[in-house]
C-alpha cells in the first residue's frame, strides 16, 4: 500500500487506496470502525490489475464523530495483509445527543434521552461486551429532545455495555453509548 484516504462526500464517504505492486493480490476488503480498534468488512472489491481503487461508504453509522478504515488485502495464497488507517472527522459529534442514567446503572429503570434527532420510531438495544443484544424496546420520538424510561426486565450480570438506538424502520444507527452496570 502507497496510500489510503477517505474523504466526506455529501452523505457518502470514498475510500481511496493505491498500491505499489499488485502481484498475487486476489481481492481487497475495505473495513470500517467507529472506535479504531473493532472493525468490520463493508465490502469486496476484486483485483484488476490496477494501481488504485475507490468504493463508496453509503451507509456509515450517523452520530459517528470519527469514521476508520483500513484495507485488508488477500492475497492469492488466503495470507491477508493490512493497509495503514485512515481516519475522517464526520462533523456529527456536537450534532446528536444521547444520554443514559444512572450510569452506572443500579435498578431496573435506565432513561435515555435523545436531542437533535428527527422525529420517529426508534429501537433501543443493550449489548453486552460479546456484541450480543440483551434487551430492546422501541420507543417514539418527537422532533427536539425527548426523554424514554428503558425497563430492565433482565439480569445483567456487572459490567460494561453499549446502549445504541437505531431508526427502526431502516435500521440505520444513530448513536451509541456506554453504559456501566454494578452488581
Amino acid at each position: 500500500f502507497t496510500a489510503i484516504s477517505a474523504t466526506k462526500a455529501g452523505e457518502k464517504v470514498n475510500v481511496k487506496w493505491a498500491i505499489a505492486n499488485e502481484v498475487n493480490i486476489a481481492s481487497y476488503e475495505v473495513e470500517r470502525s467507529t472506535n479504531g480498534i473493532v472493525f468490520e468488512a463493508i465490502t469486496t472489491k476484486k483485483a484488476v490489475g490496477t494501481n488504485s481503487y475507490t468504493v463508496e461508504d453509503a451507509s456509515f453509522p450517523a452520530g459517528a464523530a470519527t469514521l476508520y478504515y483500513r484495507i485488508k488485502a488477500i492475497g492469492t495464497d488466503g495470507i491477508a495483509k493490512y493497509s495503514s488507517i485512515a481516519s475522517l472527522n464526520t462533523h456529527n459529534s456536537s450534532l446528536i445527543t444521547i444520554n443514559v442514567y444512572p450510569n452506572p446503572l443500579n435498578g431496573k429503570t435506565l432513561n435515555v434521552s435523545m436531542d437533535n434527532i428527527a422525529a420517529g420510531k426508534y429501537a433501543v438495544s443493550i449489548y453486552n461486551v460479546l456484541g450480543e443484544k440483551m434487551i430492546e424496546q422501541t420507543m417514539v420520538h418527537e422532533e427536539g429532545s425527548a426523554s424514554f424510561a428503558l425497563t430492565i426486565n433482565k439480569k445483567l450480570v456487572a459490567g460494561i455495555y453499549t446502549v445504541a438506538i437505531r431508526e427502526a424502520t431502516s435500521n440505520k444507527v444513530v448513536g451509541k453509548t456506554t453504559l456501566l452496570v454494578q452488581p
